[in-house]
């Protein structure tokens, strides 16, 4: 008997991992220039965060799996005015800088994403949780995907993969 509850629930547990596995959805919001694949129906909330040069309006899109993961996705719109005299360069080191506050740097690769600048970032924490961070500039908006974790090894897992290599610039 103890074999067969054992092996519904390893069934249970290969299933559920398959209904996530299936559940990846496209979220493209309408005219942010953006797409990317998220394993469920975001949250989507709207504030403007403040920043050194100034409140700055942002959407976030999450989608949390449990307490110790989650899928975010921010674009924030600058204004011309803003980002005067400030270099790509400049600006993306102003978010990494950011995003790492208080956090360890781990690695940082500069690459361009759709001819667009942008950082790919892993950054640990000290409550065990790693963040892989993608940061694409396009113009005067700012383009995030964030994967979170507290699993150890999680930045290398097909989900975070398939996550932040999912995001394309596409036609506004």
């Amino acid at each position: 008997m103890r074999v067969a509850a054992s092996l519904v629930a390893a069934l249970m547990v290969a299933f559920c991992g398959l209904a996530l596995a299936q559940s990846w959805v496209e979220y493209r919001p309408a005219g942010a220039g953006f797409r990317i694949e998220v394993p469920g129906e975001p949250q989507v909330s709207n504030e403007e965060i403040k920043t050194d040069v100034g409140l700055v309006p942002t959407t976030t899109a999450v989608v949390e799996i449990d307490t110790t993961m989650a899928f975010v996705v921010m674009h924030s719109s600058y204004t011309e005015k803003q980002l005067a005299g400030r270099s790509p360069e400049r600006i993306l080191n102003g978010a990494r800088d950011g995003s790492v506050r208080g956090r360890t740097l781990r690695s940082e690769q500069q690459l361009t994403v759709g001819g667009h600048p942008a950082r790919r970032l892993i950054i640990d924490d000290k409550d065990g949780f790693v963040f892989v961070s993608q940061v694409v500039l396009v113009g005067t908006q700012l383009n995030q995907a964030i994967f979170v974790s507290q699993t150890k090894g999680a930045e290398d897992s097909a989900d975070a993969k398939r996550f932040i290599d999912s995001f394309a610039i596409v036609d506004r």
